[in-house]
């Protein structure tokens, strides 16, 4: 192998890993909605950090690249015990929304992660928000309320309850996110 084939390999390795996590995070509401009707909410959560546990172990043990990490400083603490919370929290929300909606309407609206993602960045870190990203937020969040709204009767709209839960989940994953900064 020569150094041009390394270097290519190198790139596109992050690149197919990007993607298979994309592919895997995709998969996630349709094969949840399929074994929610046998399995409780909770025992989902259960199965789908099991099944995280495993697969970092995998790659864990494909890498084989050893590093040390820092260790946590008492400044990070409460962040990352936010994060854990947070990170409990939003799959329950997600697997109880997925129970009453469809997995397709909950594909969708995990879009709505970036928009909750986003609003909290610029409150409450002072992020800079430009107008291409107003113009996103915007549109994700008309097509999360659209998404949202329960259409079976015409004379008395409601909200989804089920969608609600999915965005109380995207809620949860956009203030882990900004625990992470």
């Amino acid at each position: 192998m020569n150094v041009k084939d390394v270097i290519v390999q190198c790139r596109l390795t992050p690149v197919a890993l990007a993607l298979l996590a994309a592919l895997l995070f995709g998969l996630n509401a349709p094969l949840s909605k399929l074994l929610l009707p046998d399995l409780t909410p909770m025992f989902m959560v259960a199965f789908l950090y099991l099944g995280a546990g495993a697969g970092m172990f995998v790659v864990s043990c494909v890498t084989r690249e050893r590093r040390t990490e820092a260790p946590l400083s008492r400044n990070e603490l409460p962040w990352s015990v936010a994060m854990v919370v947070l990170d409990v929290i939003a799959p329950f929300l997600l697997m109880w929304g997925l129970k009453m909606t469809s997995a397709a309407n909950a594909s969708l609206l995990f879009n709505f992660e970036m928009v909750t993602t986003s609003v909290i960045a610029l409150v409450c870190f002072n992020e800079a928000v430009g107008r291409r990203m107003w113009f996103s937020i915007g549109i994700i969040t008309l097509a999360s309320v659209l998404l949202s709204i329960d259409f079976t009767d015409i004379s008395a709209w409601r909200f989804s309850r089920g969608s609600l839960l999915v965005i109380a989940a995207c809620g949860c994953w956009g203030m882990e996110n900004n625990c992470t900064r």
